[in-house]
């Protein structure tokens, strides 16, 4: 039997090469666990360590009751060894804690007395008393996150949180894990808390983690770099480097693209092994493959790695997209050199191997979803996000933002003038138009899924750039964007004059808004001064990612006040405090997502409905610009404001 089973409450401490904190671990530890607010105890995972860290903790662990240690053969990092300390758990409630005492477990109560209503709550290191380098590095990563993993979180770094040990069982490990747990807790829908907590100076041993391994937890960017890679060293076959620099700031600048370079989903790892498998297709038929006989495999392995990373889309791209083109080019009959026997067995494989574990982990029912339910059903007659035939044509719009009237301008230009000529311009003009029609029939419509489609517009645009240089459309579809950027600063210092948006003045959204006005100033300045709207392009993309970044240090004061989390937990709060705990919902708008913070989904109840009811005592969610309305429908009502929404109490 697992001992962790028999307490409430785990502490994992990963240890790695910190005999000089041993020590006082020890007893700092010792002298929480009779206080804590559960039964707790204590479990250390030695993280390979090469000092005396082991037998100190061994030592330990034989003293002590309550403390227990893992040990791993090598050291994997600390996302490793909270991973092995986590699925070594069995208690109802899992903590995390560095150490070198840089936190204190007396802490864990604060935690600790919220955790049956989130599945994570974490500290926020108030005073943090690291040097100014270690702050700065902390600070510039935690703003990168938050802007590309909008997860509202201000400290992912605090090493003290605590986790419903069910929720934190399912995280998936990759390196870097642990500054991405609040994001990765909201995909299963957790509810997550942030409390600030006591933070020291370091007194013993060396910090383990530093730069690099921030650095390290940005690799999962590489799909998303690796796809304008590849696809930069393509068209390099026709673009010169002026031309492919003005593609690779366009790519990593498209709104949908940039936007899922970090986010954590499987669509970018798909569009990354489509492109690979189209790029290496190319090579196959063009004759510029230097090694045929490798690439002849990698092409399969290509699909089958796209069709795992998010179903059928992995395979009909490259199937239908290479069948066209081969009819195009009148050369069909070379079908079976890329889709014969060594593509179809190498699919088969895959696909028994891979069909088989499902079935041995989840059984008939969970293989039946994964073959029917969420591929033939989705297709078909989709039980969700069914849109109609032509939902694509609006999307693609802001997906390719701010680059969607260049890219559909010269892309539809090139088409109507007949100038796609190589089988280069072809090829990318094929796969952009079958993809874009393929996924058009699917029932199943979201914008995330025309991501494949993606590379090939903007590439496919980048090859025609320079005969549309001079064009009056193209000059607009910059100017537009630059305009936009410079009337960035004005309106939110308008916006930020205004009572309810007032927390649009921070520091912060401020200062991005003045790097995108300087930015727009200076590309419009380019365009006036030269022929070429190139320059210009690349100006309005290095201010765009520049000012994102500095605008995503205020996230978490932002989603204060445009998101439900803060309105939620005041929503709780009150309505504990009222006796009932119940809640409901008044025109509030959209609610998708709101049961991440509340556990469920509140029904919407009208003014005259609890009138009918006689109900009392109970809260009321609306927005802002409502609440007075509702709160005249029943007298003695009081308003607490969060932002743009609002939390009524119907005594």
């Amino acid at each position: 039997m697992n001992k962790t089973a028999t307490y409430r409450f785990t502490i994992v401490v990963p240890v790695y090469n910190e005999e000089d904190n041993m020590g006082a671990l020890e007893k700092t530890l010792n002298e929480f666990l009779p206080h804590s607010l559960y039964p707790a105890c204590v479990l250390f995972v030695d993280d390979g360590s090469t000092d005396r860290s082991k037998q100190l903790m061994t030592d330990i662990c034989r003293r002590n009751k309550d403390f227990y240690f893992i040990s791993l053969q090598k050291n994997g990092g600390l996302s490793g060894a909270m991973k092995a300390g986590i699925d070594a758990a069995e208690s109802d409630y899992v903590g995390y804690m560095d150490a070198d005492l840089q936190t204190t477990p007396e802490d864990f109560n604060l935690l600790l007395a919220d955790i049956d209503r989130y599945e994570l709550v974490m500290g926020i290191r108030a005073h943090r008393k690291d040097t100014f380098f270690k702050r700065l590095q902390s600070k510039i990563a935690n703003g990168f996150r938050r802007m590309m993993t909008n997860d509202g979180v201000q400290d992912t770094g605090c090493p003290l949180k605590v986790m419903h040990t069910d929720y934190a069982k399912r995280i998936p490990f990759f390196n870097g894990m642990h500054r991405f747990l609040p994001a990765l807790m909201l995909l299963q829908d957790g509810r997550i808390k942030q409390i600030p907590v006591r933070h020291f100076p370091r007194t013993a041993g060396q910090s383990k983690y530093h730069l690099w391994n921030r650095l390290v937890s940005l690799f999962s960017l590489l799909p998303g770099l690796v796809t304008v890679y590849v696809m930069d060293r393509w068209a390099g076959l026709e673009a010169d480097e002026r031309l492919r620099s003005t593609g690779r700031w366009m790519m990593l600048t498209c709104g949908l693209f940039l936007g899922l370079m970090l986010y954590l989903r499987m669509d970018m790892l798909m569009c990354m092994f489509i492109v690979l498998s189209l790029h290496t297709f190319y090579r196959l038929w063009s004759g510029h493959s230097v090694h045929p006989g490798r690439d002849r495999w990698l092409f399969p392995f290509y699909v089958f790695m796209a069709l795992f990373s998010k179903g059928p889309v992995g395979i009909l791209v490259p199937l239908l997209g290479t069948t066209v083109f081969l009819i195009a080019k009148r050369d069909l009959r070379s079908f079976g050199r890329y889709w014969g026997w060594r593509t179809w067995s190498v699919l088969l494989g895959g696909c028994v191997l891979w069909f088989g574990s499902v079935f041995l982990e989840g059984d008939t029912a969970y293989l039946d979803n994964l073959l029917f339910h969420q591929t033939v059903d989705r297709a078909v007659s989709s039980f969700h996000h069914q849109h109609p035939f032509y939902y694509y044509f609006g999307t693609v719009w802001y997906s390719l933002a701010p680059w969607s009237l260049l890219v559909v301008g010269v892309f539809l230009t090139a088409l109507c003038r007949r100038w796609v000529k190589t089988d280069l311009q072809q090829f990318f003009f094929i796969i952009a138009g079958t993809t874009f029609v393929m996924l058009s029939c699917i029932s199943s419509k979201i914008q995330i899924y025309l991501l494949p489609a993606f590379p090939f517009f903007v590439y496919g645009a980048l090859l025609f750039l320079p005969r549309c240089e001079r064009s009056r459309w193209t000059k607009v579809a910059v100017v537009l964007p630059a305009v936009v950027f410079v009337a960035a600063l004005p309106v939110l210092l308008v916006l930020a004059q205004r009572e309810k948006t007032a927390f649009l003045g921070s520091a912060w959204l401020l200062a991005c808004a003045g790097i995108l006005a300087a930015t727009g100033l200076i590309s419009l300045y380019l365009q006036a001064r030269r022929n070429s709207v190139q320059p210009s392009i690349r100006t309005l993309a290095i201010g765009l990612l520049l000012g994102l970044f500095i605008g995503g240090w205020d996230m978490p004061e932002l989603n204060k006040q445009i998101g439900y989390g803060h309105v939620c937990e005041k929503g709780m709060e009150l309505a504990r405090e009222c006796g009932s705990g119940e809640l409901y919902t008044w025109k509030l708008g959209r609610t998708e997502g709101i049961e991440k913070y509340l556990g469920h989904k509140p029904p919407e109840m009208s003014p005259d409905e609890a009138k009918a009811t006689g109900k009392h005592g109970f809260v009321y969610l609306t927005r802002t610009k409502l609440a007075d309305e509702l709160a005249a429908a029943f007298p003695g009502a009081t308003i607490y404001e969060v932002g743009k929404y609002a939390a009524i109490v119907v005594k």
